[in-house]
């Protein structure tokens, strides 16, 4: 097992004798939430997303990443998990960029499959997650059965936890069946998702 895959382990780890599930369902937004979410697109997102591509430009040369982003990669999997803490911008909330992420990734051809929460009391500690699961939007006619199905990216799922600072993880799944076409470079979905223009 990488070091990656340990961190995520470890950070991501149930023990089902001290755990008690307290709250969960779909995840919704208020009206005065999606106002606010809305104003911070148009007004900071673009400074929001810059720290995050500088962050992780800086990762990636293992130089130091206010992030501390992990990178997951793998055969069938790529993705990464990041620190929100060191995020400070102007009127930022973590679930924004959960958000953010969504609708970036709707935008590249892709359907919200479920998008749910979950409230935990484990060891003592409470912690909130919320997630959405995205996958490539695709509508089989008799005709394409004769054809592979575009899986863009692979499947996406978006992650935010609450405890002890909030952390968001980002991971796209691939499959590798002679039903689907090779999936997409992960490092154009990051450019994608992170484009402020």
């Amino acid at each position: 097992m990488s070091f990656a895959e340990n961190l995520l382990k470890t950070l991501f780890a149930r023990n089902p004798k001290n755990e008690l599930k307290l709250d969960s369902g779909k995840l919704t937004r208020t009206e005065a939430e999606i106002q606010a979410y809305q104003f911070w697109k148009t007004e900071f997102s673009e400074a929001c997303l810059a720290e995050i591509a500088r962050n992780f430009k800086l990762g990636k040369l293992d130089l130091r990443d206010d992030l501390k982003t992990v990178w997951f990669k793998n055969k069938s999997a790529n993705g990464f998990h990041i620190n929100l803490e060191a995020l400070q911008t102007d009127g930022f909330e973590p679930w924004f960029l959960l958000q953010y992420f969504q609708d970036a990734t709707l935008s590249l051809g892709y359907r919200k499959y479920t998008s749910d929460f979950e409230t935990r009391e484990i060891g003592g500690n409470i912690y909130r997650t919320e997630r959405t699961y995205l996958k490539p939007q695709y509508i089989l006619t008799e005709e394409d059965f004769t054809q592979k199905v575009k899986q863009l990216y692979g499947n996406i799922l978006i992650e935010l936890t609450f405890n002890k600072g909030a952390h968001l993880k980002l991971l796209s799944t691939i499959y590798f069946d002679r039903n689907f076409t090779e999936a997409l470079p992960f490092d154009q979905y990051l450019e994608e998702i992170l484009r402020t223009s």
